[in-house]
């Protein structure tokens, strides 16, 4: 947690000794891009090889740090795909394991498969059985050639500066958005006029992918007290007891599905009841066009009447 609050106070605080830090990182995030947009050039021109599934192939992503509703967008996906007849495989690094168990919760027809190497793992998804691929957290996995790009900004951290790693949470510039299908803005706090100006900042920035949609992520629940641990963080027996300090006289501790699933071999039944607040994904502009690029793409590869 104490990283996560570091890398917080680093990227938006305005006091001086922030401003200086970031400052002395601007050397290492001009790298940092310009690594990034080399890759990007090799990949482009066949210097470095991007590998074909042989089934249709949906990457998921965003550009910066952070949570923009990938694991709900991609599980969407995969849903959709399950409502075709086709088995989907859902392909991610799974960091702490959280996400894969999130998906196997939330799809157990799925094939979810997690590794390093994406392409390694999604090969390893078609051979269990996956007639469609969702690369979770894929919009950089350049080596994988996928069908459909669906890139997801945060309505949330649209405000924020556009600063590159390690001086900022962008993993790739604005401009990266050429190489995306769909742009999906999401909202979870912020009201529907901040994903619309949002979405005409994208329009008019002069890089518009084939379409706009506008996604608003629903999370049921209700917070009495905060207790935050950054995203992926392993939970230990000390951080159920800090947990269970800041509970000790509620009824009810509510905690997102990535939390619960880790949490679950430590809390037990004779602790405050848990709810947990699932993020579903409820498309308020453009949801049309999404479903119609999938579909589009699923009936290209399959012929009706395959499945």
């Amino acid at each position: 947690m104490r990283a996560h609050a570091a890398a917080r106070w680093l990227w938006s605080a305005t006091t001086a000794p922030a401003r200086l830090a970031r400052a002395s990182l601007v050397p290492a995030a001009a790298a940092y891009a310009a690594c990034a947009r080399v890759r990007v050039q090799a990949y482009r021109h066949g210097l470095l090889r991007s590998r074909r599934i042989g089934v249709p192939t949906i990457a998921v992503g965003n550009l910066s740090v952070g949570g923009t509703g990938k694991t709900p967008i991609a599980s969407w996906i995969a849903a959709h795909c399950a409502r075709r007849g086709l088995t989907p495989g859902i392909v991610l690094r799974g960091y702490g394991g959280d996400e894969t168990g999130v998906h196997h919760e939330r799809l157990p027809g799925a094939i979810v498969v997690q590794g390093r190497d994406r392409a390694r793992a999604a090969r390893r998804a078609v051979g269990l059985g996956a007639r469609a691929i969702v690369l979770d957290d894929g919009f950089q996995r350049l080596d994988v050639r996928r069908d459909l790009n669906l890139l997801l900004v945060s309505a949330e951290a649209s405000d924020t500066a556009r600063r590159m790693l390690p001086a900022g949470p962008w993993r790739e510039p604005w401009s990266a958005m050429r190489r995306a299908d769909i742009v999906v803005v999401t909202r979870k706090r912020s009201g529907p006029e901040a994903a619309r100006r949002l979405v005409r900042r994208i329009v008019s920035s002069g890089v518009p992918p084939t379409g706009v949609a506008v996604a608003h992520l629903v999370c049921l629940g209700a917070l009495v007290r905060s207790a935050p641990h950054p995203d992926h963080h392993r939970y230990a027996a000390t951080d159920v007891g800090r947990l269970l300090s800041v509970a000790r006289d509620v009824d009810y501790v509510v905690m997102t599905h990535k939390d619960a699933v880790k949490l679950r071999g430590l809390w037990f039944a004779s602790r405050p009841t848990v709810l947990v607040a699932h993020l579903e994904p409820t498309w308020e502009l453009g949801g049309d066009l999404v479903v119609s690029r999938i579909n589009d793409l699923l009936t290209r590869h399959y012929t009706p009447g395959m499945y």
